[in-house]
Formats: structure tokens, sequence, C-alpha cells
């Protein structure tokens, strides 16, 4: 299954991203991004336009079977909401995290806040642009988020 859907996105001009090997993006006509995530048997697909999304349902619906659950509301434990209004769509993850910590039998570690104060906004040019960097920054956030 997975090296057909692999043909399918590439054949339909989507990228697989280097870090995370279930995440694909595909630029569109109008410099927009389109994402798709794909766990085990589950996919979620962001967009801005509803007309990229639905063009790529209907494209996959043509060589896979698929049913639509119409909007999320968890992935991989994860709670998403939206607020439409200030066009934002929110992971919670507390039960991922929760689930976590009892995996690895942590479920009593102590809380710590996160390094970026809430008003920080990320911006593309924060990005890391090369794979040596992309690579640095996957190894500290693991070690972040593990508060090593």
């Amino acid at each position: 299954m997975i090296p057909l859907f692999y043909a399918f996105m590439v054949i339909d001009k989507f990228t697989k991203d280097q870090l995370k090997y279930y995440v694909y993006f595909n630029k569109t006509n109008n410099d927009n991004y389109v994402i798709l995530h794909l766990y085990m048997d589950d996919m979620l697909i962001v967009r801005t336009s509803m007309h990229d999304i639905v063009d790529l349902k209907e494209n996959l619906a043509k060589k896979f079977a698929m049913k639509d659950l119409d909007k999320s509301k968890i992935i991989i434990r994860m709670k998403i909401t939206r607020d439409k209004q200030n066009h934002m769509l929110k992971l919670i993850q507390e039960d991922y995290i929760e689930n976590a910590l009892k995996g690895f039998n942590i479920k009593d570690a102590q809380i710590i806040t996160t390094p970026l104060k809430k008003y920080f906004k990320l911006i593309k040019d924060l990005c890391p642009k090369i794979k040596e960097e992309k690579s640095l920054l996957l190894r500290l956030s693991i070690l972040q988020y593990l508060g090593v």
C-alpha cells in the first residue's frame, strides 16, 4: 500500500517531507500549500482552499478505498480545534503526551514551560534551510521535548 501511495503522491506532484516520512506537501499554482499527513489508516489534509482539498480527495478516491470522515477532531490522540475567525488551527497534545509519558513509565514527570512565549510568532525566514540545520533542529527539539 505505501509504495503505491507514494507513487500516487509523486505523480500528483507532492513532495515527501525529509524529516517526517509520513507528511507530503504540494505547492499549488497560487503559491499556497496542500499538506497531507498519513498515519496508519488515517489521513489529514490541511489547506486554506477547500477546492484543493476536494480535488485531492477525488483523485485519491479514484485509486484507493476511502471513507471521508469530514472535519477531523482528533489525529494521533491530539485534539484539533479550529478558530475560523482568526484563521487558526490548534493541536491540543495533552492526551498524546500523557500516553507517551505512560509508555515510557515516567507519568509522574515534572511539568516545565515551553521555551517560546505566547506572543512569539514563527515565520518562514526562521525555518531551517539546509539538511544539516533541519537535522540539528530535530535533535534539539527531541531533547527539549524530553526535558534534557
